[in-house]
Parts: structure tokens; C-alpha cells; sequence
């Protein structure tokens, strides 16, 4: 039970941040809240996260990320991102569960400036931190890799609140758990989900309904196992360069 309750209760915390927010904001935007509410806590669970590291013996950020790695993590976060967007948008899930719809007129209706800020940079930093940062890597510290990657990717996408953003959310929880074990370096989930969240962004806000008729019929599919073989070989060539790193 306590380790159920050590996972869960950054959650809270960044619940009950939200919570105040909202009751003290004079902004009505739901972007805008949830972005002030991730600057209000960031460095709460920020300080959680970095006593934990210390006790690990690592640094906040264990090392950073070296060149390769860090093209790597960018490149496979874009291609993930538009793998798996893909892959819904053919299922037709959204179809069959239209709470997205709402959900995705929220985040994608504000300014540019203000989605490339808040869900591009600083929401992924919060997120993190509570499901890689402090949720997967405390259940590793008990656990094996798969098993703590599941069950974080799990809350990850049962946080989301919906079953599209389950399933999108679900498959991108375990690529940041992948990509943080393989690196030891807490900057790559966060810049993995940072050039994920940035490329939705772009294609939904800017590209719009001129991506949306370009990606039908044969294209779609094109698209997909393009952006799927980029994902795969980014992987491939972070693991490789993690190897090296072990070895010098």
C-alpha cells in the first residue's frame, strides 16, 4: 500500500495546485490555468524528485544527454507523436468515444504562442516529473523495467480522462519509460515529450484542415509507417549510443 501511495500522491499534490488555481485565477482559460498550476508545482515535486536523486547518488538531471542522444530523443518524440496520432485517426476511435472532441477544442483553441508555452515546454516538464520522474522511477527502484513501465504508462493514461488520449497517452508512457532507462538522464522523457506535444501543436494549430486532407486514403497510411520506421531507427540508434556510453 505505501508504495501504491508513494506513485499516486504527486498526483494529488498536482491536483490540489490545480484546484487553488482555479479558484484564484482571473483567467478563465483552461490552458492558462493548467500552466500556472505546472509553474506552482514543478518545483515542488522538482524538490521531491531531487532529494530522491541524491539518494540514488545522481545528480537532478543524472548527466544530461549527449548530441546523438539527444537528436535521438527529439527525433523519436516528433515520430511517435505522429505514428500513433496516425494510427487513432484510423481506427476512427474518436468515433466511437466523441469526449476528445471537447477535450482537443480546449487545448488547440487558445493562441499559438500560448499552446507552444504552456502544452509545448511546461506542461511536459510537470508531467515528468510525476509519472517518470518520481511515479516509474520509484516503482523501478522495487521492481523490474517492464512491469514499472506498465503500470506508469497505466495511470499516465488513465490521467488523461478519456479512452483516445488513454490509448495515445498509454503507448507514449511506455516509449518516455523506454527512452529514460536507456539514457539514465531525466531530460530525455522531458524533451521526448516536449518535441511530441510541440509537433501535435504544430499539425493540429497551424497545418490544420491542409494535414487533415493531406492525410487521407493510401497517404495516411505512407505517413504512418514512415513516421513508425523514423521511431523505430531514432530508438535503435539511442540505444546504441547508450551502449557506448556504458562502455567508455
Amino acid at each position: 500500500m505505501r508504495h501504491v501511495w508513494r506513485v499516486l500522491y504527486p498526483i494529488l499534490i498536482y491536483f490540489a495546485i490545480t484546484v487553488v488555481v482555479l479558484m484564484l485565477s482571473p483567467w478563465e482559460d483552461a490552458v492558462i490555468n493548467t500552466m500556472l498550476a505546472a509553474l506552482v508545482t514543478i518545483p515542488v515535486l522538482g524538490q521531491i524528485f531531487h532529494r530522491e536523486q541524491l539518494m540514488r547518488g545522481k545528480s537532478l538531471l543524472a548527466g544530461g544527454l549527449s548530441g546523438k542522444q539527444l537528436a535521438g530523443t527529439v527525433v523519436f518524440g516528433m515520430s511517435a507523436c505522429i505514428a500513433l496520432n496516425n494510427i487513432i485517426s484510423i481506427s476512427n476511435l474518436a468515433l466511437y468515444f466523441p469526449g476528445f472532441e471537447e477535450v482537443s477544442m480546449a487545448l488547440y483553441s487558445p493562441p499559438l504562442l500560448l499552446q507552444i508555452v504552456a502544452i509545448g515546454l511546461v506542461i511536459p516538464v510537470v508531467e515528468e516529473l510525476i509519472f517518470r520522474g518520481l511515479g516509474f522511477a520509484r516503482l523501478r527502484d522495487i521492481c523490474g523495467f517492464w512491469p514499472a513501465a506498465l503500470v506508469s504508462a497505466l495511470i499516465f493514461g488513465l490521467y488523461h480522462g478519456n479512452v483516445v488520449q488513454f490509448v495515445y497517452a498509454g503507448f507514449l508512457g511506455l516509449a518516455l519509460c523506454w527512452v529514460y532507462e536507456q539514457t539514465g538522464s531525466f531530460l530525455a522523457p522531458v524533451v521526448f515529450h516536449q518535441a511530441a506535444n510541440l509537433v501535435s501543436v504544430l499539425f493540429t494549430s497551424v497545418l490544420g484542415e491542409e494535414y487533415e486532407a493531406f492525410g487521407r486514403g493510401i497517404s495516411l497510411y505512407i505517413i504512418t509507417l514512415a513516421a513508425f520506421a523514423l521511431a523505430v531507427l531514432a530508438a535503435r540508434e539511442m540505444k546504441k549510443s547508450a551502449r557506448k556510453e556504458e562502455l567508455s
